[in-house]
């Protein structure tokens, strides 16, 4: 992608307020001169053509929503200077009461321009990957719990006591499988442990995913780390 940085050495300092359809951009100058202000479609190739248009040395600040990595990421590539904005400490600063896209965003502009940006934790993609990574292991775990508690209800309607201190292992799987249940409570005990095993499996294999990145990036880390200090 072109770098927009090499254009022209004016310093320009961009809001976004960024949303799940449209965004609005205000563009202001050293000055503090609104230059620019328009909302667009959230969509890769609109945020591109807006960045694209405008010249000059681009800082751009954007609030950590739910989609900001994958724009933080392509207006990197374009060459801006990107910031991340607690959004949180900037409501104190700006003790914004009425709340618009348009004012947002310049509110946005304002404080990177005046240097008063209160800036959260951006971090690289490798740590977002592990991360990712992380919270999909945890969402399989958060499913399986789910489906244990379907299990320990099928059992309090039936009026059924266990000693388990383990009810889903080894022991505690091969008593509930023997069990003899009227239906629908057979059925669905049997395909809830079935989901239980398949779960247990995924759970497995993300975790060695986990732990090979996790290995992966302190490798990649411990490198950096050597050769600044070469």
């Amino acid at each position: 992608m072109e770098n927009l940085i090499d254009k022209v050495s004016e310093k320009l300092f961009v809001g976004m307020d960024l949303h799940k359809r449209t965004s609005t951009f205000c563009v202001q100058d050293e000055k503090g001169n609104v230059v620019r202000r328009e909302k667009v479609s959230t969509d890769r190739s609109q945020v591109t053509s807006f960045v694209r248009s405008l010249d000059g040395q681009i800082s751009i600040v954007l609030e950590p929503v739910s989609q900001w990595y994958v724009y933080a990421d392509l207006l990197e590539e374009l060459g801006c200077n990107v910031h991340l904005a607690h959004p949180m400490k900037v409501k104190a600063i700006a003790s914004a009461r009425v709340k618009t896209d348009a004012i947002d965003a310049k509110v946005l502009a304002e404080l990177l321009r005046g240097n008063l940006l209160p800036e959260a934790y951006f971090s690289s993609k490798e740590v977002r990957s592990w991360k990712e990574i992380v919270r999909f292991r945890a969402s399989l775990i958060n499913l399986r719990s789910q489906v244990k508690n379907k299990v320990h209800a099928i059992l309090h309607k039936q009026g059924l006591i266990h000693n388990f201190t383990n009810l889903f292992g080894v022991s505690g799987t091969t008593w509930l499988k023997s069990l003899t249940l009227p239906e629908p409570f057979a059925f669905n005990l049997s395909e809830y442990l079935s989901v239980i095993d398949e779960l247990n499996k995924k759970i497995d294999k993300s975790g060695g995913r986990t732990i090979g990145f996790c290995s992966r990036y302190l490798f990649c880390q411990r490198l950096n780390h050597y050769g600044r200090d070469r």
